[in-house]
């Protein structure tokens, strides 16, 4: 692929209790271009003091974000509020419901909730009573239309099975089911399915984030992976064309097959993938952010189906292996993005979140946003909701059992901030 930026953020301990004195504490440091920006970050505040098994929400067009959550050991998800001042109203019983959460406001301001193949939308502060469709992993709003992702099986989605060579005494043929990436949208006659990812390889896609822009297009980033025995695994880039909305996807009669290209590659285990995409409503450009496991973080930016390059950043040496936890990003608007990552001291059990804005191939300064517990890559609580005015609101949970939930306001400034050559 095109050349790609490396944004290496000193990400790091798996071995936590090591006895190896740990490095000096302190920001990861950007070198190359930086951008002279002073972000505003509100005090951190408390959301809640139990472990939290799904955090989801959106950014309304107030200002206000919208916060779903479910307890640990509970089905009862809850809805709060929170305004730019502060925390705002408390914790309101929504509706009963397992499995994973998504959420997103529609073009007319409604918002849509989705556990499981159960959908509810919240009108006058009421939840409606859950309706069948697809079940989306995540929602996001393209266009004027409502997108859903979600992974499933079958010969309906392109190849349904494979034959895998398991590890055993001897390799052992085993058949396989397929898993593949689908895209669904919310159109006049309900939900429809309207694309797929890689229907003609015979490689399972198992993770993914995807973003829309106010053109109707969408922009994806999925982790693949292929065979037990001598096999490989990937995260490959991939974009949709725009449209007017969802109908007219649907009109078109056919799934739209989906192929990105490859822009991570490891022999390594496949769960190792952090990564995340956002995509600035108005330009359509997207910024791609991701990392295996003890590695680089890689980021560039994508405008349709060109790729582009960034600066090289690195970190200060650091004794130990190095550990990517959870990575967010999402468009501020006027190609402005922000970024969360984690960034771990070795030996350490606390991880701690970072801040960064991004303009124009320059970094802003890391803004220490809160600590998280260590070693968890795919942690859903934590979480990076942005609205197109440069408003973010950081949510996360501390303590060693992340028994206290915790979020923090992070502002842009308005105008066209300036890249510095250091």
């Amino acid at each position: 692929m095109a050349a790609r930026a490396c944004l290496a953020l000193g990400l790091g301990a798996m071995l936590a209790g090591c006895s190896t004195p740990a490095p000096p504490p302190g920001p990861p440091t950007v070198y190359g271009p930086s951008l002279a920006m002073q972000v505003t970050a509100s005090p951190p505040f408390d959301l809640a003091t139990v472990a939290m098994d799904a955090v989801a929400g959106d950014i309304a067009a107030d200002g206000r974000a919208h916060l779903l959550v479910r307890p640990k050991g509970s089905s009862q998800v809850q809805h709060r509020v929170v305004g730019p001042a502060g925390v705002g109203r408390r914790w309101v019983p929504a509706f009963e419901a397992s499995g994973s959460l998504a959420v997103a406001f529609d073009e007319a301001g409604v918002l849509h909730a989705v556990a499981g193949r159960q959908h509810r939308v919240m009108r006058d502060g009421v939840w409606s009573e859950a309706q069948p469709g697809p079940p989306c992993l995540k929602l996001v709003r393209s266009g004027v239309s409502l997108y859903c992702g979600y992974l499933t099986g079958g010969d309906r989605f392109g190849q349904g099975w494979r034959i895998d060579l398991w590890p055993l005494m001897a390799p052992v043929p085993v058949p396989a089911r397929i898993h593949k990436l689908v895209l669904a949208c919310l159109g006049s006659e309900g939900w429809a399915d309207v694309a797929v990812v890689e229907p003609a390889l015979d490689r399972d896609t198992y993770q993914f984030a995807f973003a829309g822009d106010d053109g109707g297009a969408l922009h994806v980033l999925y982790a693949w992976s292929r065979g037990m025995m001598f096999g490989k695994t990937g995260v490959s880039s991939a974009w949709l064309p725009p449209v007017v909305d969802c109908d007219e996807r649907v009109r078109a009669g056919k799934l739209a097959a989906m192929a990105g290209e490859t822009v991570f590659n490891s022999l390594a285990d496949q769960v190792g993938y952090v990564f995340d995409v956002a995509a600035d409503p108005g330009t359509g450009t997207s910024l791609n952010i991701g990392a295996f496991a003890g590695t680089t973080l890689e980021v560039f930016l994508r405008q349709s189906d060109r790729i582009g390059t960034t600066q090289l950043m690195e970190t200060p040496d650091r004794r130990g292996p190095r550990f990517v936890g959870p990575v967010r990003a999402g468009a501020a608007g006027d190609d402005r993005f922000q970024v969360l990552v984690a960034d771990t001291k070795f030996g350490s059990m606390v991880s701690t979140l970072y801040h960064l804005a991004f303009r124009d191939g320059a970094w802003s300064s890391p803004l220490a946003v809160g600590d998280t517990p260590t070693g968890i890559l795919h942690n859903d609580a934590v979480q990076l909701f942005v609205d197109r005015r440069g408003n973010a609101l950081a949510v996360w949970p501390e303590g060693t059992k992340s028994t206290l939930l915790r979020a923090r306001w992070v502002v842009l400034p308005h105008g066209h901030p300036q890249r510095a050559e250091p």
